[in-house]
């Protein structure tokens, strides 16, 4: 795992593009975080962008190549970067997503139409 640059990883956001939930393309939505990739064999398997809202730390956009569990490693890789936060959350509409984010820790903790905001309580 590695801070990225954006120009690394964009393409990378692109397949995830139909399910942001702010109107943006991922890539958008990355670019006002901290982007972050890690690698296998110096290949991307799985990118993603944080921003520090308070003592929360939002996932702003987040993408993995296919085979690769996004969910459980990738939320995991977040959780790591987060000591010290009171939480951590995220936005989606994708009902799979939400189950597997249920799975590790995370509840809704808030809808607006199909738009689900998942947190997990750190401390």
């Amino acid at each position: 795992m590695r801070p990225a640059t954006l120009d690394e990883i964009a393409r990378m956001f692109s397949p995830v593009d139909r399910w942001m939930t702010t109107g943006e393309g991922a890539a958008a939505c990355a670019a006002k975080g901290d982007c972050f990739v890690l690698e296998q064999d110096g290949v991307p398997v799985l990118a993603w962008s944080l921003k520090v809202d308070g003592d929360e730390l939002f996932i702003q956009a987040a993408a993995g190549r296919a085979g690769f569990d996004l969910t459980e490693f990738g939320l995991a890789l977040v959780e790591r970067q987060a000591v010290g936060f009171r939480s951590i959350a995220f936005r989606t509409r994708r009902r799979g997503l939400m189950k597997k984010a249920i799975d590790n820790g995370f509840y809704p903790a808030w809808r607006k139409g199909d738009v689900v905001l998942m947190r997990k309580d750190l401390r």
